[in-house]
């Protein structure tokens, strides 16, 4: 005779053993708050917790070391916000200051570079680019005091420790290292006895670059045009950054009315140093003695703006000024002459005005 009560058996070796069907089947949820066990829970949410126990709960205090924490989070977070727009103009600058070097423009990029590394002092990459574009500049005193706060210093930037030591030494082109020699030169009384020295001199060390440079520029102060230009070709053939070659061999044809190779070797310049003064000088007095005044006016004002401070755009600004017929600007430019006690140019500037030197027929 069967039972009432519902249940199943499962043989297993041999023996019976009876499992409740309940025993697969889920159990039902509590049917009171698992908080407080007292009334039933609100239907709609996960737990099981009544209206009260729910809003109880959800007023739980918070403690001082979570609320000073989340106070520290907020401050930092409204500093980054706020630094952040500093933080991504100065990245923009950095990168249109470093593409002004890759296109060899070196006073723009020194002017960009000044203002970041003056904002990030304690930026190496900046300050080596700043070096290198001073260096391009012949800023050597900016150049040294940027790089000054850096020696003895371990910084991660390799390469760029790598490219300013690979600077060549400016110095080395254009200073005599021979003392012995320097004296003989101070010594000499006239042009023909330098030259005569430093030929000597220079036959016995060929390669001895400043002796090469001071030869080339007594050759032209002897109006021996032909040997200035080519002995500053023998010097770039082997040393094209040696800048101040270039004005010299271009005023050497500018004097043997070749005009057009004046211009040429100056734009030479220009392709290693995009904002050169030097060359955009000497082309604006190429331009003024070939009478293409508006050209070499334009010259001068390039070189001006790019630094209205520098001898030679002042001297450019200077001569235009008297060739186009603004005696006033003239005479401003020559006052700031004398600000820099540059007695030669003022004297030089002096003579072409009052016709003791003339300057184009």
């Amino acid at each position: 005779m069967r039972s009432g009560r519902n249940h199943t058996n499962v043989a297993h070796g041999g023996n019976k053993k009876a499992f409740s069907l309940t025993e697969f089947i889920p159990m039902p949820s509590s049917p009171l708050c698992t908080h407080c066990e007292l009334q039933p829970p609100e239907s709609g949410y996960l737990n099981d917790l009544c209206a009260d126990c729910r809003k109880s709960l959800s007023r739980y205090p918070i403690t001082g070391w979570v609320k000073w924490l989340a106070a520290g989070v907020a401050v930092l977070f409204v500093i980054s916000l706020f630094n952040l727009p500093k933080v991504f103009n100065a990245n923009i600058r950095f990168k249109k200051a470093n593409r002004l070097l890759e296109e060899h423009k070196y006073i723009s990029a020194e002017n960009a570079l000044r203002e970041i590394t003056a904002a990030y002092p304690q930026d190496f990459k900046s300050a080596a680019k700043l070096a290198v574009a001073a260096y391009h500049n012949q800023h050597f005193m900016v150049m040294d005091s940027v790089l000054e706060k850096w020696v003895g210093k371990h910084v991660e930037e390799q390469e760029l420790v790598s490219e300013l030591n690979s600077l060549p030494d400016i110095a080395g082109y254009y200073m005599i290292q021979d003392e012995r020699l320097q004296r003989s030169i101070d010594s000499a009384a006239t042009v023909k006895e330098r030259i005569a020295v430093l030929k000597k001199y220079h036959l016995q060390h060929q390669s001895d670059l400043p002796v090469m440079f001071h030869l080339a520029s007594e050759y032209f102060n002897d109006s021996s045009y032909a040997a200035t230009v080519a002995l500053c070709e023998e010097i770039k053939m082997e040393n094209p950054e040696a800048a101040m070659l270039y004005p010299l061999q271009a005023a050497a044809y500018r004097e043997q009315r070749e005009y057009q190779k004046a211009i040429d070797v100056c734009n030479q310049l220009l392709a290693i140093h995009a904002e050169s003064i030097p060359a955009l000088a000497a082309q604006s007095k190429v331009l003024l003695k070939w009478k293409k005044d508006n050209e070499a006016l334009a010259r001068a004002q390039q070189a001006y703006a790019l630094d209205p401070h520098h001898i030679w755009s002042l001297e450019a600004m200077a001569l235009t000024a008297h060739f186009t017929g603004n005696a006033k600007l003239r005479d401003d430019m020559i006052a700031e002459l004398k600000s820099f006690n540059d007695s030669s140019t003022v004297a030089l500037l002096r003579n072409i005005i009052n016709g003791n030197i003339q300057y184009r027929n």
